[in-house]
């Protein structure tokens, strides 16, 4: 064999040597750092939802509810702050009417269910109706002129700036679920009824994850 083709193939077998003994692991060493950044974001990421979607459910560690909890699908530019749809429908059980929270309250209710998604008013949806309780006080809340407002209150009835508004027993609906506080006290043009501002506890413009409550657990 020739020297000068002696010498080419040790020349190569020298590279491939050096390259297995020490370039190739450290190649292994950045792929696996690589990877494991990888991971490690996903895992952080997965634990931020699953944080999340926890606090949307925090009606289930006091409340005696079944909920159902549901990512935001969709969100219509043209009622961005009206309505949302969900990623779950009826293959989860979920039903029109059923009410939707998340970890500050109320957020809406089911208005239109499919298969895999639902259509949700929210709170301040103008098609929005639900009987409420004041203290002791029933009315019924209503959107007006993009308000959230109860009426039905008799000019008596004894209810402060600051006092938290939520869902009555007097309905389909399960009842002591937050749905804000009063922010303004007006009365109708013969001073006979109250007409309550409210402050709703929600920020509509955030809501990402939610709670559908699809029963009550142990209801008679």
């Amino acid at each position: 064999m020739p020297k000068k083709k002696f010498f080419y193939l040790f020349f190569l077998f020298f590279l491939f040597y050096i390259g297995s003994v020490y370039l190739l692991p450290q190649k292994e060493k950045e792929f696996a750092a690589i990877f494991n950044r990888i991971y490690d974001n996903r895992e952080k990421s997965l634990a931020e939802k699953e944080q999340k979607l926890k606090e949307a459910y925090q009606f289930d560690d006091y409340l005696n509810y079944s909920i159902e909890y549901s990512k935001v699908l969709f969100r219509d530019i043209y009622n961005f702050t009206n309505e949302i749809t969900i990623y779950k429908g009826k293959d989860y059980h979920l039903q029109k009417n059923n009410l939707v929270v998340n970890k500050d309250g109320l957020v809406g209710v089911i208005h239109e269910v499919n298969d895999k998604s639902s259509q949700v008013y929210l709170l301040n949806n103008e098609n929005s109706c639900l009987s409420v309780k004041i203290n002791s006080y029933y009315g019924i809340l209503k959107n007006l002129n993009n308000e959230l407002i109860v009426e039905g209150l008799n000019n008596q009835a004894e209810i402060e700036i600051g006092d938290l508004v939520t869902t009555s027993d007097l309905s389909i609906y399960p009842e002591n679920i937050l749905i804000g506080k009063v922010k303004n006290i007006q009365y109708d043009t013969y001073e006979i009824e109250k007409i309550l501002t409210i402050e709703p506890a929600v920020d509509f413009n955030t809501v990402s994850y939610v709670g559908v409550i699809t029963d009550l657990r142990g209801a008679q």
